[in-house]
């Protein structure tokens, strides 16, 4: 998308031969992301690893990988500082909720330490998931983890490459956060080579659908990859378009990228539906957008950050510049911008609605536009 207008920003400066090269750069690009992205078996474009990524086998039973166990010591105070209890056990799956782990240690501020030796039966990766708490330290073969991943469900992640015949003692240290469901597991997968194709990301988000900004795909491509936009059960909601499809675990969530509306995505990918969406589409996006705005502006005169995709109003901070372009994507649907950067009415537009803007920005000066079943007009205001 950037190629396109900076090509189209060199030609306007008479840079005929910068222009060229922006134009070539878009179109080699364009056909990178074609023969990269493009998901035959899905129908859309889809991110992608750059390898094969490994695979995680079935969780490993604790007695086939760790010796002997875990000693567990349990101090009553928050800072590993005054032991009160110790035991052994054979698996790191608490679940201690709101009781004390065990007799002599508080139902709260207490901290505990386990440890134990991993010795892997085969030498290769193994990947470590440790549930329950954010509030956790780790140290393997004596050095501390610091480079810990997170996975969708919140867990701690860790891949870790072992020697067979060797042993790597692990202490794992606890800190409840008195959140009243205090549990820690432990679960640990052995890595092993992934097959063809598992390399695609196939979770759907906005970003599915900007190829079609870039104008990257053929119209066959296209209508293919906007018909995962229109389904219902996915992002064609009341409230569009949502930063993970509505049939996604994590859509319920409506918080950030976890279901909530950001006006920059919609308007990236209104940019690619000008390029190949039908009318009666483009009219509908349009007015869903404005309505998403107009409903909070004119509620509580807000401009906001993010929307909820559940009922359309306003999420984290309510007063954020960009939320404006929701209600530029309606006039976008009226009028484009001409040569003289002023207004080029659209016709036969096929938002039929009678609508009257006034004062709308085009060139430096101030443009009123019309419209009514259609047929749209752009007169400049009379100077104040």
């Amino acid at each position: 998308m950037d190629a396109e207008y900076l090509a189209r920003i060199a030609a306007a400066l008479g840079k005929t031969s910068d222009a060229q090269k922006f134009k070539s750069e878009q179109a080699a690009m364009n056909q990178r992301i074609n023969d990269r992205l493009w998901n035959p078996e899905l129908g859309i474009y889809c991110s992608r690893y750059w390898q094969i990524p490994e695979v995680e086998s079935a969780a490993i039973e604790p007695a086939k990988i760790f010796k002997n166990g875990f000693d567990v010591r349990y101090y009553a105070d928050s800072g590993l500082l005054n032991e009160v209890a110790q035991r052994h056990d054979a698996r790191i799956d608490y679940s201690w909720g709101q009781t004390s782990p065990t007799e002599k240690v508080p139902a709260t501020g207490w901290s505990a330490r386990i440890s134990g030796v991993l010795a892997a039966p085969q030498s290769g990766t193994y990947r470590l998931k440790i549930g329950g708490s954010e509030y956790i330290r780790m140290s393997i073969d004596g050095q501390p983890v610091e480079n810990w991943m997170t996975d969708n469900q919140e867990q701690h992640v860790i891949d870790v490459k072992v020697d067979a015949g060797r042993s790597y003692p692990i202490v794992l240290e606890y800190f409840p956060n008195n959140s009243g469901k205090e549990e820690l597991h432990l679960n640990v997968y052995r890595l092993e080579p992934g097959k063809p194709g598992s390399d695609w990301i196939t979770r759907l988000t906005p970003m599915n659908f900007y190829p079609l900004t870039a104008g990257a795909a053929n119209q066959e491509r296209a209508e293919k990859t906007l018909a995962w936009m229109y389904r219902e059960d996915k992002f064609w909601l009341p409230w569009l378009l949502p930063t993970l499809a509505k049939d996604d675990p994590a859509w319920p969530e409506q918080e950030y990228w976890h279901g909530h509306i950001w006006a920059p995505a919609n308007y990236i990918i209104w940019q690619g539906m000008k390029k190949y969406a039908d009318q009666a589409h483009l009219a509908e996006y349009a007015r869903r957008c404005v309505a998403l705005y107009m409903r909070n502006w004119n509620e509580k005169r807000v401009n906001c950050e993010t929307y909820k995709s559940t009922d359309g109003t306003c999420d984290d901070e309510p007063h954020y510049g960009w939320g404006a372009l929701l209600d530029l994507i309606g006039i976008e649907e009226l009028s484009d911008v001409g040569p003289d950067f002023r207004p080029a009415p659209q016709k036969d537009a096929a938002l039929k609605e009678d609508i009257v803007l006034r004062n709308v920005p085009f060139g430096g000066k101030l443009f009123r536009i019309d419209a009514h079943a259609g047929d749209v007009t752009a007169t400049e205001e009379a100077a104040q």
